[in-house]
């Protein structure tokens, strides 16, 4: 009985400790200089103290562009996106070459650029291009097809 009064007047501890960690108020000292006197006439005057943090520290408001036009965020943004827009193409493309039972769709390296499809390797007959060309440009997205692939030798 005294070990599970030990265990919950430790939790009780615990709980005051951290509870009281999380109500402390930060203090502060704000320093207000003095009033400036005034000049004596005629005296030359100092230039007045620079804050304790001059804007070169802490960061300026952004420079409005030149010209109009996309900042670099949304030039990352779209670049990114055609990557995976090319990428979802790409596989598109291949996936429907696999599943063509006319075509050695693993002989078929298949590249695309912003709906630009560019396919290429080594297949076995002028069928099969023709093929695999007419295959990726019934591909939804695809703009135009380039075919580089050649026929194997000795086939």
């Amino acid at each position: 009985m005294s070990i599970h009064f030990a265990y919950i007047a430790g939790a009780a501890a615990l709980v005051s400790i951290v509870t009281a960690g999380c109500t402390r108020e930060e203090r502060t000292a704000t320093v207000t200089p003095p009033p400036a006197a005034a000049p004596a006439p005629g005296a030359a005057t100092a230039p007045p103290p620079e804050p304790p943090n001059p804007s070169s520290i802490t960061g300026t408001a952004p420079k409005a562009p030149d010209a109009p036009g996309p900042g670099p965020a949304e030039r990352a943004g779209r670049a990114i996106g055609e990557q995976l827009d090319d990428a979802t193409l790409t596989a598109k493309v291949k996936t429907a070459l696999l599943q063509a039972p006319d075509v050695k769709g693993m002989q078929v390296n298949v590249d695309s650029d912003r709906g630009a499809v560019q396919l290429s390797g080594f297949v076995e007959s002028q069928t099969q291009i023709d093929r695999a060309v007419q295959i990726a440009q019934g591909v939804g997205g695809v703009r135009e097809v380039h075919n580089k692939m050649t026929i194997k030798a000795g086939k």
